[in-house]
């Protein structure tokens, strides 16, 4: 089976500028309201495809955020930050002083303000606040201000072996991942100027990725295969390679015009809660966010009925913009592959009530010359309902379905497949004063057991929406990755299958069922706790290309049977410590996951794997 996620995406996570005719809207300064609108308002589109004989579904991306981090499909306007959860792994920014409505987020990860007040009497306080805030922040400068959040961390990991195939000597690569201890850093700025009417945002990372440690090997088809350069043999040994010394990630230029917010530039992209288009800077309760979706952009937000009344209209951003993909996890500008989209997207919000949808067309050559072209359909809402002083109900959701063609996977009896797929999470929680929060969330997508059809349903979530830490994020990244380099070496297939690069999920849920709640405490300032509990179940047959081509029969990743589709169960936990300074935030955290294998993961012998654990410690500073 081959998987191919597409993503595409349009955020639009700020709040749309109404018009200056306005009173009620003139009360409420218009660089906020359009900023809002244009970042909450982006699109992703999402790819998917399979690969010759084991094709499989790739999944679509769309999403749209304020001011945060890029994910390879669509990028977003601007991005919202909030306090990092529990047992996250990666600090982000704080909101920009424009950042007054955040995107449509997962299950409250943004909050939003609202842009416009009710009454004149609220806007006009709402606008001395907001003046208070703002000179406050930028002191003398006046309508001038300067920013530069940012963050730097230094994670070390250890994990145990990963079994990803039978132990055949015939083979190149050893049964087992190869990997058990690696250190990660990255240090990101996200500077900001803004003179109004007018802002430019820039975010750039430097010496991101492993900085010691062992190589994995054979997985050389993940997008980060942490992998040295040459030949690692078994051991590990070899020069690394996986680090980039300078990311530049985000430079655009916002202008609010009076009427919408206009942004052009280079942009991250999220939407909802981030399973189709995901900026890659938010922090999750468990996992690790390496990726982000960014894209080349021109889009444009705005209130089009803000005027017209005080009726729920009011508050409908429209967003229209179009973009060339500068990188995701389906496409790379620098690789050959250029991929155009066109993003339509519709947001409604009354604080703390969201609901949208947008509409992403993704048209992509990739450079071997081929083809794919899809519509993704995303819709997401998010809302708030206040049980009793202090409790509060959250219901949170994002639907995706991709529709479209593509000959990137070819099996033998169809040249060009069909795309057809769905994915979807929902997440229900209860909370306590803001520091207690108990969850449960369900997700499922579509997967494709049928290598030999002229159809793709296999989709994929973008990869840094966060699931557990290991059963999506780490043993079937790699399974999947190590199935498809095999099947793509002409020693051991022959001619080499045509997509399979595209199968590795790259840590993404893809063709599964999961169920995940999770409890997170915040008791102290400066203690956060979380547990959180994973349980996974294939949603049809398992079925390895590689193992199917070698075989002669379907079978799972291991060798064993394909239709075997328990994954197992996970068990996660995770505590962070917040230390404030005078000018910096001091973070220290650590994450254990311990995997138990279901039959999914069996050889060909019935014998399941070792259970798996993965540790994480980790040191942040946040400016």
């Amino acid at each position: 089976m081959l998987s191919i996620p597409i993503l595409a995406s349009a955020q639009v996570q700020e709040e749309v500028v109404t018009p200056p005719a306005e009173p009620t809207d003139a009360a409420v300064p218009p660089a906020t309201e359009a900023e809002t609108a244009v970042a909450e308002t982006e699109t992703a589109t999402p790819v998917a495809t399979e690969a010759g004989t084991a094709g499989e579904t790739a999944t679509a991306a769309a999403e749209t955020e304020t001011a945060g981090e890029t994910a390879a499909p669509a990028a977003t306007a601007t991005e919202t930050v909030e306090e990092p959860a529990a047992a996250t792994e990666a600090p982000t920014e704080e909101p920009g002083p424009s950042a007054e409505l955040g995107l449509l987020g997962a299950a409250g990860e943004d909050d939003l303000e609202p842009d416009v007040g009710p009454t004149a009497e609220a806007d006009a306080e709402e606008e001395e606040e907001e003046e208070e805030e703002e000179e406050e922040e930028e002191g003398e400068t006046g309508s001038l201000h300067v920013a530069i959040p940012g963050y730097y961390q230094l994670s070390v990991f250890g994990l145990a072996p990963m079994a990803l195939g039978p132990d055949d000597p015939a083979r190149p690569f050893g049964p087992e991942l190869g990997q058990e201890y690696y250190g990660w850093s990255r240090l990101r700025a996200t500077p900001e100027l803004s003179f109004a009417p007018i802002k430019v945002k820039a975010q750039f990372d430097v010496m991101t990725g492993i900085i010691f440690g062992q190589s994995t090997v054979g997985v050389d088809g993940a997008l980060e295969p942490r992998m040295r350069e040459s030949g690692a043999a078994s051991d590990g040994g070899g020069e690394l390679v996986g680090i980039r010394p300078f990311d530049f990630r985000q430079l655009f230029l916002e202008w609010d015009t009076g009427y919408g917010i206009l942004r052009a530039g280079q942009m991250t992209s999220n939407w909802g809660l981030g399973i189709l288009a995901n900026d890659g800077d938010r922090d999750q309760l468990f996992g690790f966010n390496r990726y982000g979706d960014m894209v080349e952009r021109i889009v444009f937000a705005t209130k089009p009925f803000s005027t017209l009344g005080d009726g729920f209209y009011k508050d409908i951003i429209t967003i229209l913009g179009g973009d060339l993909v500068y990188r995701d996890h389906l496409a790379d500008i620098w690789d050959g592959d250029l991929a155009w989209q066109g993003i339509f997207a519709l947001l409604w919000r009354e604080e703390p009530q969201q609901v949208g949808m947008y509409v992403a067309y993704r048209n992509q050559t990739f450079d071997d010359g081929d083809t794919l072209e899809v519509v993704a359909v995303d819709v997401t809402a998010d809302w708030t309902i206040d049980l009793a002083e202090g409790w509060d109900l959250q219901l949170a959701g994002e639907g995706v379905g991709v529709f479209g063609s593509t000959d990137v996977a070819r099996s033998l009896t169809a040249d060009t497949h069909d795309v057809m797929q769905f994915g979807g999470a929902l997440r229900i929680a209860a909370k306590y004063l803001e520091q207690y929060t108990a969850q449960v969330e369900v997700g499922a997508s579509t997967s494709d057991a049928n290598t030999y059809d002229d159809q793709l349903l296999r989709f994929t979530f973008d990869p840094d929406y966060n699931v557990g830490l290991i059963m999506f994020e780490e043993l079937l990244a790699w399974q999947t990755a190590r199935a498809a380099t095999l099947a793509a070496s002409p020693d051991l297939v022959g001619e080499p299958v045509p997509g399979l690069e595209l199968l590795p999920t790259n840590g993404g849920v893809s063709g599964a069922l999961y169920v995940n709640p999770t409890f997170r405490a915040r008791p102290l300032e400066w203690l956060e706790a979380a547990v959180g509990v994973l349980w996974g179940y294939s949603t049809a047959d398992v079925v390895s290309p590689f193992e199917q081509k070698v075989n002669g029969v379907p079978a799972n990743y291991m060798g064993g049977d394909s239709g075997s589709r328990n994954l197992g169960v996970e068990l996660d936990v995770g505590v962070n410590f917040l230390v404030p300074l005078r000018l910096v935030r001091l973070e220290a955290g650590a994450q254990f996951g311990y995997m138990f294998l279901g039959d999914a993961f069996a050889d060909a012998d019935g014998n399941r794997p070792d259970d798996i654990w993965l540790t994480e410690g980790r040191l942040a500073l946040r400016f």
